[in-house]
């Protein structure tokens, strides 16, 4: 038996939610109910008038605060036709999907923020909703990047031989449609991080349930403009990650 495990056993672990730090503040964030709408109006002065709440954070105020999130991978250079669209942690303009952030409530407490959070009235302009990525294809399909023009966001062609000839020569065409089902692990942990600015030094210190620290700093290191070496990242005990941690959280899908 690991030392990992014969912490995890005795209840020695530290988890992300395990962690307390002097005048620790709590971040919760606000969901949307709508899997694609424009974002009319948020509401937050009763949120911000909550007794502990010390700001509220929405999608508009953000890019004066920090840079864009980093893609999580760009296949461009490799002969992809490859899109990276600009997003920010919380949605601006519009929600392209259910439970996608539009604000965020920080407060001295973690009750205090879910209650602040419950008083953020956010209104929506339902859009159009795509469910089916074949039907996504159509060119009358409701479209996530209106600047794209359609729904692609990666796309590489293969050609080998002459297609054409061998299908002129085949004694049977048999047409074959793949569909495979969507999968994902299941962490009995969920994604949790602490933050800490050293204003003597300006150092970003974090620690959490990171499964890759060092894409974790270079994402931090890029949205905060910081020098990689001053950002530090400590990997607590996870409960489970399966990839799904891959990108810490912090990238874009």
């Amino acid at each position: 038996m690991g030392q990992r495990e014969k912490r995890i056993l005795t209840g020695r672990a530290a988890f992300a939610d395990d962690l307390e730090m002097p005048d620790m503040a709590h971040l919760v964030f606000v969901g949307s109910n709508q899997a694609h709408a424009r974002i009319t109006d948020i509401q937050v002065e009763e949120a911000c008038q909550t007794p502990g709440v010390l700001t509220v954070i929405t999608g508009p105020s953000l890019p004066g605060l920090m840079s864009p999130l980093p893609p999580n991978s760009d296949l461009s250079g490799a002969g992809w036709k490859w899109r990276s669209p600009v997003v920010y942690p919380l949605a601006h303009d519009r929600v392209r999907f259910f439970g996608e952030p539009v604000a965020a409530v920080v407060a001295e407490s973690e009750k205090a923020a879910l209650r602040a959070a419950e008083k953020i009235k956010v209104h929506y302009e339902p859009l159009p909703v795509v469910t089916d990525v074949i039907k996504a294809l159509d060119a009358d399909s409701s479209l996530l990047y209106k600047g794209w023009g359609d729904n692609i966001q990666a796309q590489k062609l293969h050609k080998f031989g002459d297609p054409d000839e061998a299908f002129n020569e085949a004694d049977r065409i048999l047409p074959v449609y793949l569909r495979e089902g969507r999968a994902s692990g299941f962490p009995i942990e969920a994604q949790g991080c602490i933050c800490y600015f050293e204003k003597l030094t300006g150092r970003l210190i974090s620690w959490g349930g990171y499964q890759c620290p060092f894409r974790a700093r270079q994402v931090m290191s890029q949205v905060f403009d910081l020098p990689e070496e001053m950002v530090q990242i400590t990997a607590c005990d996870i409960g489970g990650a399966f990839g799904n941690r891959f990108s810490a959280g912090n990238t874009q899908l």
